[in-house]
């Protein structure tokens, strides 16, 4: 299936930045690694990527 064109903007990034084979496998495995489906839209899906800083409120505890 054809990527979306948000996707293909991103593939197209890791392509100039790490080379066509680099960028390749770190494409997919960017896209592996946060469940990332690139036939839909990366807008629906950007809530993937934004890490969780709940382990923080442990620290408060400790007054660190």
């Amino acid at each position: 299936m054809p990527k979306h064109p948000d996707f293909e903007k991103i593939y197209q990034n890791f392509l100039k930045r790490y080379g066509v084979e680099e960028g390749k496998k770190l494409y997919y495995a960017w896209l592996k690694k946060h469940s990332l489906d690139d036939t839909q839209s990366f807008e629906s899906q950007k809530h993937k990527l934004i890490e969780s800083f709940e382990w923080v409120s442990q620290l408060e505890w400790f007054n660190l």
